[in-house]
């Protein structure tokens, strides 16, 4: 069985209860042979998914937190809160486009449709609580945070999308929160209910801090048909043109920690002194997608326990897209099914907002145990794939 998803027309939605998936999944490729296929499974399920071409994009928590305990996480010294006004909430167009212009980014590997005020709407106001939610503007009139409440039932709120602009709208959206959820404690609501995407890059960072290993998730897979032939192979002394050409992008040099303004003799040095470098602790790896390559990835065997990856996108095609925490969940469910019995981990710099946010979409949280701390300097932050 499968369904058709009327805000994302490029996926079709799977249901994963045949018995014979390969062939129905055959079928229907044959049927939608220019479609994206989404999938979702419990944490609990165990999958061969992979062997058909799926890659985990996002993994989705549902958290159910009692209102003292959220309000605790964040406030220690609550008589400190700023009593702050907020604007009579409104469903207005212009939060329609703010709202669209949110979901359109964090929903980058499964595109949505072309925005329709009136339809989205609709769909934002089914169970909205109007005299709960919040809009914030600055004082151009910007909209620079708000938090969409739903009524879920007679003890229980929804905190549906949340957007903050900055730290400081952060904050802004915590302290009228704060009071909202006051109001709310004081009427007999004394728990919200909310789900967190690993690609909300918002949710993730009001919201977990309340999500740890026992957190129910949903994984969606998604098989896309831009990349049913990637594949890796070893590195070689001919793929020193790609170097040359990673070498002249600042960004990607910034990115993935390549000196700049090296000579080609330099490089040429360098690349035959990486080459030579490959071991059964270190090896790294060429990803070719269509017979192009893309870019690399690196696996380091730190010990018999911990196996560090890290991954560089070359391609200027396959940036800003989703396709870099898609290549990087891909790389992690092998090695995690090679490696069963080892930790997996994943280690950036604290100031790579960018690569922390794909690590995350990927499976991976960041873990403050003291085993990993000889592989990182203070400047970096360690993840764990879960």
């Amino acid at each position: 069985m499968y369904r058709v998803n009327p805000f994302h027309p490029n996926s079709i939605y799977l249901i994963s209860e045949n018995k014979k998936f390969n062939l129905y999944f055959e079928e229907l490729k044959r049927k939608f042979p220019y479609h994206d296929y989404i999938l979702n499974i419990g944490d609990y399920e165990v999958n061969n998914y992979s062997d058909y071409g799926f890659i985990e994009c996002r993994r989705t928590y549902d958290l159910n937190v009692e209102i003292n305990r959220f309000l605790n996480n964040f406030f220690e010294n609550k008589e400190n809160i700023v009593q702050r006004a907020s604007s009579p909430f409104t469903l207005s167009n212009q939060l329609i486009k703010k709202w669209y212009e949110i979901y359109k980014k964090t929903h980058k590997v499964n595109p949505v449709k072309s925005l329709n005020l009136e339809e989205f709407k609709e769909r934002l106001a089914e169970g909205l609580d109007f005299e709960n939610s919040i809009a914030i503007f600055n004082t151009q009139c910007e909209i620079i945070a708000y938090a969409l409440i739903y009524d879920d039932s007679k003890d229980k709120k929804e905190v549906g999308y949340v957007y903050f602009k900055d730290t400081k709208s952060k904050q802004q959206l915590l302290e009228v929160l704060f009071n909202r959820l006051i109001f709310l404690n004081n009427k007999g609501i004394h728990r919200i209910v909310t789900e967190v995407d690993t690609t909300d890059k918002y949710a993730y960072e009001i919201f977990g801090a309340f999500i740890d290993d026992s957190t129910a998730y949903m994984k969606t897979l998604i098989y896309k048909s831009k990349m049913t032939k990637l594949s890796s192979r070893n590195i070689e002394h001919d793929d020193i043109n790609y170097v040359l050409n990673w070498s002249k992008d600042i960004h990607f040099c910034l990115s993935n920690g390549w000196p700049l303004n090296r000579t080609n003799e330099a490089i040429f040095e360098w690349w035959n002194y990486v080459i030579e470098s490959q071991s059964d602790s270190f090896q790294r790896k060429m990803l070719v997608s269509n017979k192009t390559i893309i870019g690399y990835y690196d696996l380091y065997t730190h010990n018999e326990n911990i196996i560090e990856l890290g991954i560089a996108i070359g391609d200027k095609n396959f940036r800003n897209k989703g396709y870099g925490s898609l290549l990087f969940s891909k790389i992690t469910a092998e090695v995690s099914r090679k490696y069963p019995s080892k930790d997996i981990i994943a280690i950036t710099d604290k100031t790579n907002i960018v690569a922390q946010r794909m690590i995350i979409k990927s499976g991976y949280r960041v873990e403050n145990s003291d085993k990993y701390k000889p592989y990182i300097t203070n400047n970096e932050l360690v993840y764990r794939y879960i």
